[in-house]
């Protein structure tokens, strides 16, 4: 009883993908029984009901679709039981940190940690910590090899926080952070203090500032999740950064001709459509943090303003 429970309840978190195969028992319309593959459009044809749609739905959503069916078509309904599964012929389902999600054919006995050459991942996925179930709701490690009806969740990377540097380094971004990282290392992670940047005047932005710190002698403070890091520049030119997922993080030399909008385009667009993106004054503490979806962008519910010196335009992943 504790393993048919146990199943039971596995099964009704799997939903239905196409190419699975929909097993229905129906306790007095037998004729309605049977085994239906799952189109690529996401129904099933029950001969005697035509066509139910059941696609992302799980059994227990498949079993009132179905009864609904029923009662529409034929005036009465029926104690049936369904059940998805899979054959050789059933496709493996890969979502979360894709460019889109997929339905996969020939990747039987392929690793989990190998579907980099096989599917689209976004920059930001870890498959190493990939999420897998098959179709009776059973879980696997990232090491499994596929088989058919699987599904498979890549997440985003996890770390144990990030930090954002900007001004007079080489590459102006987002580093991961890792456990004692220093003001010296968090530099080195964005290729070092530019030509154009003051080593002996690098902050630290928490809540509030601490600084001006000397490479020379203070590379070895420790920074934590968080932390903004300033550089600041030899000569008064005026910088506004964009960094994150974009395709070229930079700094660029601020005029008043520079919108939120150039800044992306100026960066040759986002990675992704589907971030957060943040902007925020590294040198005016009192101008607020404002923070939105691209998709606020694309829908018009966020218009266009200009930046100002020290701005930072940060895109990311949440």
């Amino acid at each position: 009883m504790f393993f048919m429970a146990s199943f039971a309840s596995a099964q009704s978190q799997v939903v239905a993908q196409p190419r699975d195969l929909i097993e229905i028992s129906f306790s007095s319309d037998s004729q309605f029984s049977g085994r239906f593959r799952v189109t690529e459009s996401g129904s099933i044809q029950v001969p005697g009901l035509g066509a139910v749609n059941v696609i992302t739905r799980n059994v227990a959503q498949i079993e009132t679709a179905l009864l609904n069916v029923m009662r529409e078509r034929l005036g009465h309904v029926d104690s049936l039981v369904v059940r998805i599964t899979a054959d050789k012929h059933s496709g493996i389902a890969v979502g979360g940190a894709v460019s889109k999600p997929v339905i996969l054919r020939r990747a039987t006995g392929v690793k989990v940690t190998d579907l980099a050459q096989t599917v689209s991942l976004l920059e930001f996925a870890d498959p190493s910590k990939a999420q897998i179930t098959d179709v009776k709701g059973w879980g696997a490690s990232a090491k499994y090899s596929v088989r058919p009806g699987d599904r498979i969740s890549v997440p985003v990377k996890v770390s144990l926080g990030s930090l954002t540097v900007v001004g007079g380094v080489a590459q102006p971004g987002v580093v991961d952070l890792k456990s004692g990282m220093t003001l010296k290392d968090a530099l080195t992670g964005v290729g070092g203090v530019s030509s154009k940047g003051d080593p002996s005047r690098v902050f630290i932005v928490r809540d509030i500032v601490l600084g001006p710190f000397d490479l020379t002698k203070d590379g070895g403070v420790i920074v934590r999740a968080g932390d903004s890091i300033r550089v600041d520049l030899k000569a008064s030119v005026p910088l506004v950064t964009i960094t994150g997922l974009v395709r070229d993080p930079k700094n660029l030399e601020w005029t008043d001709q520079l919108t939120l909008f150039r800044a992306i385009e100026e960066a040759k667009g986002l990675l992704d459509k589907r971030v957060t993106i943040r902007v925020y004054s590294t040198t005016n503490r009192s101008k607020k943090k404002m923070q939105f979806k691209y998709s606020d962008i694309e829908s018009g519910k966020q218009k266009d303003f200009g930046l100002e010196p020290g701005d930072v335009v940060e895109v990311s992943a949440k």
